[in-house]
This record gives structure tokens, sequence and C-alpha cells, in this order.
């Protein structure tokens, strides 16, 4: 009865893997797909993944609770396949349709002998191999027999064989794509001639060939407005504010009892002689 209950249940896993594919798709041609994430998608076996996937370069299978690589298909183009937490214990010959593969993820699997990673030794574009939390890395040795094992092996759960840590080799790609798209920006850059502008800027306006026209009204406007300052600068003289001459003193006219102004010298009266008591005689 209870394998009779799983057999209802695998298929309903394989159908929802199936739909998923389908919608991970989106109407897009099974041949035209270079990433696919099916993370989670809980199935013990692989479902709807086929040959047509021709183009496939990163596929990512975490967590899906797979139990054999059965039926894995030829991907010849596969670049990345992270495998982390499933249930696997071998069937990594499955891989062998894969000659393109560089990095393998199996962290959190069953993996529990070097004889189960043997067959990776067909790989031999194999650079990365993740086994983190696998029982095989409780072996006596097992970095230096891991190694010996794969020797295109550059980088064994992310230490190259010096114990050195190695670079995701993910961010090592994107670098090389950065730096040879900033390197074609500068060659593109350097071809580039001088514009009109930037020539007209180092050698100044007369090498335009563009030259002030004469206008006889601005002419007028400004000895206008020079006529206007001048006038303004009189007035400031008359009014003894803003000259720097010295002003001009007029002669005082000598005037008469009444307070006017006359022509004439003014007359001086005899003195009187006066006696000793200052009396007039």
């Amino acid at each position: 009865r209870s394998q009779g209950a799983c057999v209802p249940l695998i298929a309903t896993q394989v159908q929802k893997m199936e739909a998923y594919i389908q919608t991970e798709l989106s109407g897009a041609e099974p041949g035209e797909v270079e990433e696919l994430n099916l993370d989670n998608v809980k199935s013990s076996k692989l479902a709807g993944l086929t040959d047509k996937f021709a183009s496939l370069k990163h596929l990512s299978l975490i967590n899906v609770g797979l139990i054999s690589l059965e039926g894995f298909p030829a991907l010849p183009k596969l670049e990345t396949l992270d495998l982390g937490d499933n249930k696997l214990t071998n069937g990594l010959e499955m891989l062998a349709n894969c000659p393109s593969l560089r990095v393998l993820n199996l962290v959190g699997n069953r993996i529990s002998t070097l004889e189960d990673l043997k067959p990776l030794c067909k790989l031999p574009q194999l650079s990365s191999l993740d086994l983190y939390n696998c029982p095989v890395t409780k072996l006596k040795d097992y970095r230096d027999k891991v190694f010996d094992l794969l020797p295109a092996l550059q980088s064994l759960d992310g230490l190259n064989s010096k114990g050195e840590e190695v670079e995701d080799s993910e961010d090592d790609d994107q670098d090389r794509e950065g730096n040879k798209e900033d390197g074609d920006e500068a060659e593109n850059s350097g071809d580039e001639e001088p514009g009109l502008e930037y020539l007209q800027k180092e050698l100044g306006p007369e090498s335009s060939g563009e030259s002030e026209e004469y206008n006889p009204a601005e002419d007028d406007v400004s000895a206008e407005e020079d006529h206007t300052i001048e006038s303004d600068e009189d007035d400031d003289d008359e009014e003894g504010r803003t000259s720097s001459k010295r002003p001009r003193l007029d002669p005082v006219e000598p005037q008469d009892e009444e307070g006017r102004t006359s022509s004439k010298r003014p007359r001086l009266d005899p003195v009187e002689p006066q006696d000793e008591e200052g009396r007039t005689s």
C-alpha cells in the first residue's frame, strides 16, 4: 500500500516540474534558453528537461529532492550546474554528456566515497567542485585525494590545492566581460577626431570665420550715455559735492548803511581829538 501511494505522488511531482518548466519558458523555444532555474520545484526525479535545451548554459536544481540523475539530458553547452541540497548518493556518470561543464555544486548531498566522484574524470573542463557538507569531506586527506583524482580542478570547496581562497568563477567571467567592454569603449573613444566645437574653442573666435557686424546705432547710444554721464558730473561740480577743483571766491563788495552794495570806495570820517577823560572837544 505504501508503494502504491508513492506512484501517484511521483506522477504529481513530475507533472508539476513539467508545468513549471513550461512556465519558465514563457513561450520561448527550449533551444533558445540559456539559463533555467528550477530551485525548490519538488520532485525526486527529473522531468520535462530534454535534449532540446541544446543552448542551455546555466541550470539550477537546488533543494528539489532529487535522489537520482536518471534521465539527465545531453547538454553540450552547459557550463554551470547547481545540484545543492538534494539527496544524491551516486549517478554522476549521467553528467558525461555535458562536456563543457566547468562548475559543479553538490553541496549538502550524500556523496560519501571517492568512487562516487570518479565519473567526474570524464569532464575535461571541470575546474570548480563544491562538496561542502557531504560525507566524503570527512575522509582522511580528502582534499589531496580529490585533487589527485581530478588534475584539472582549480577549486575544491572554494579553495585551491594550497588551501587559498579562490574567487567565484562566475564573478571572474563578469569581470573579464566588464574589462573587455571598458577596453572597447576606450579604444573607440581614442579613434574619435576632435570636433569643430573643440577646435573653435582652442583657436579662438577668429578661427570660426565669423566677424561682428558694425552697427552705427550702437555708437549713437554709447555717445548719448557718455554725454549723460558728463552732464551729471557738471551738475555735481556746481553744487560743490563731487568736484575736485577748489571753489572760486568772489570779492566782497562794500555795502551802505541799508545793506546795499556800493561800487564806490567807502568814505573815512576824520577822527575828533579827545581830552584826557576821553571826551570829544
